[in-house]
């Protein structure tokens, strides 16, 4: 498996790219090309909005410090839409939104917790994460590891303003890259 996650590891976000730019897109559209090509996965399917009403409601989403998000993360693809940012919605029961840069201490505190973040789920189109990955995290989950003491850094730019529903801002920019 480490073949197949090294495999992975050539696409990288655009920091700059706002999630839903043309850039951004070309960064999930290369990713998942490059996904579909070498480990047999199928790339993400993009819908367009159907009227004026769904278009108004794809609104460009804000990171917490009140500016468009940025992604989060191509290699390895991250979001719980698997579009590289940390989008939410209803469905997103997690509310996968923090985006971090997974450390060691967190991976082994997240798998302690029962989330295992490491293995491999090929099925699942999961190649596992490593230390310096940077990953949509469920928000909740960051504000448990910062309690414990073992919180990742975290990417404010890519972090969905969902996240201060849950975590303050002062928390996150105490942990910001």
């Amino acid at each position: 498996m480490a073949n197949a996650h090294a495999a992975a590891k050539t696409y990288t976000a655009p920091s700059h790219a706002a999630c839903g730019s043309e850039a951004c897109i070309t960064a999930l559209t290369s990713a998942a090309s490059g996904l579909h090509e070498n480990r047999n996965f199928s790339p993400p399917v993009v819908v367009a909005p159907v009227s004026a009403k769904d278009n108004f409601k794809q609104m460009t989403p804000l990171n917490v410090l009140g500016t468009p998000l940025v992604a989060c993360s191509f290699d390895p693809v991250t979001g719980f839409f698997r579009d590289g940012c940390c989008n939410t919605n209803a469905q997103d029961q997690g509310t996968h939104v923090v985006c971090a840069q997974v450390t060691a201490e967190f991976l082994a505190y997240s798998r302690l917790r029962g989330n295992d973040l490491m293995t491999p789920r090929p099925e699942s189109r999961f190649t596992g994460l490593r230390p310096g990955d940077r990953w949509c995290l469920c928000a909740l989950r960051w504000r448990e590891a910062l309690e414990a003491g073992v919180a990742p850094p975290v990417h404010l730019e890519a972090t969905h303003a969902k996240a201060l529903e849950m975590i303050t801002l002062q928390q996150l920019q105490d942990h910001a890259l």
